[in-house]
């Protein structure tokens, strides 16, 4: 809670924000005041594997961006999505300001994630039920076949 009533204060106050942890991103064109900074596609890593530097464009601006090397190719992947999501929505034309595009393009991407992890659960849901159906025959059926023949 104390970590977003800071953030509030350095956005009322224009101050620029205390880091957070998780992924993050400086513009490449102005690396001398915002360095590299990473990872991006976990917000924490356990894994010892060195971060790479990969360059993303997205709505013409081009951002460093650090990430495992096994990860690069999802970030470009995600880059281009978001770039996208975002170009379609600024096409729309009803929102204005490439803060307020990226902030609905969040919004779209999340709702999307969202109704996704919503149809996965209740296919696994579906697919555990009939996996314990399929087990009921099966037992039903090998105790009728060990039961000997009485006529």
């Amino acid at each position: 809670m104390n970590g977003n009533h800071e953030q509030r204060e350095s956005i009322m106050s224009k101050q620029p924000p205390k880091p957070l942890s998780g992924p993050t991103a400086a513009p490449a064109t102005d690396s001398a005041n915002n360095p590299d900074l990473g990872p991006v596609l976990g917000t924490v890593t356990d894994s010892k594997e060195p971060l790479t530097s990969t360059e993303v464009t997205i709505m013409d601006k081009e951002y460093r961006i650090n990430c495992p090397q096994s990860e690069q190719e999802a970030l470009l992947a995600s880059a281009r999505y978001l770039d996208g999501n975002m170009r379609k929505i600024k096409k729309r034309g009803n929102i204005q300001g490439i803060e307020k595009v990226a902030i609905m393009a969040a919004l779209n991407i999340t709702n999307e994630m969202l109704r996704k992890n919503r149809l996965i659960s209740e296919s696994r849901r579906v697919t555990s039920q009939q996996v314990t159906w399929l087990e009921d025959k099966v037992d039903q059926a090998l105790v009728k076949g060990r039961q000997p023949d009485l006529l």
